[in-house]
């Protein structure tokens, strides 16, 4: 008799506790309608959903695709291209998987930054290199 008291009481232990466990974890049933309006600021309507449930709107996912032309056209060909096609990328898969396509814009913009410090650094080499010869041949 005493197990049996002992086993319903561990039991209604367990129960509790994945209860609190339940009522801790944040409930993702509730849809947020973007388009309603937030509550007034007068207004304590602590349990809307807007105040239960916020989330960021869908955020803006930039492609590089113009500038990676111009990193193929003034600065490094080859690493323009590498930069242009995660910048296509990034365009197609903005409607369908934006987690892909914000990996996709930033390779693109991290190829694109490589790409146009390559060619700053040539250009400036280039410079450096033309001044040096010109002040050899006028002496």
């Amino acid at each position: 008799m005493e197990e049996e008291t002992a086993n319903t009481s561990e039991e209604q232990i367990d129960n509790q506790r994945t209860q609190m466990r339940e009522s801790r974890r944040p409930s993702y049933s509730k849809i947020v309608d973007w388009n309603a309006t937030s509550p007034s600021l007068g207004a304590s309507n602590t349990s809307s959903t807007w105040n239960l449930l916020r989330q960021e709107e869908p955020q803006h996912i930039r492609d590089y695709s113009l500038l990676s032309v111009f990193t193929m056209l003034f600065c490094c060909l080859i690493i323009g291209i590498a930069a242009f096609i995660p910048a296509a990328e990034a365009q197609q898969l903005k409607s369908t998987d934006l987690r892909k396509a914000k990996i996709q814009s930033d390779m693109s913009r991290n190829l694109n930054i490589v790409g146009i410090a390559c060619g700053t650094g040539i250009y400036i080499y280039l410079i450096v290199q033309n001044v040096m010869i010109i002040n050899k041949t006028d002496i």
